[in-house]
């Protein structure tokens, strides 16, 4: 999945994605800032943060 059909995918209502690690699961959200292009990110430990950008790449 791209991240450009992901993010259209998270927009409609309803649907939700989690990253899975070994031992958590993670929800996965659309972040947008003026100006610039939407991106993903994790929630976890109460905290929105950049956590996806250390994932192995496939």
């Amino acid at each position: 999945m791209t991240k450009q059909v992901a993010v259209e995918w998270l927009d409609k209502e309803g649907n939700t994605a989690y990253e899975q690690g070994p031992q958590s699961q993670t929800e996965v959200g659309v972040v947008r800032k003026a100006g610039s292009a939407p991106y993903l990110r994790t929630h976890a430990n109460g905290y929105w943060n950049d956590n996806l950008l250390s994932l192995p790449l496939f």
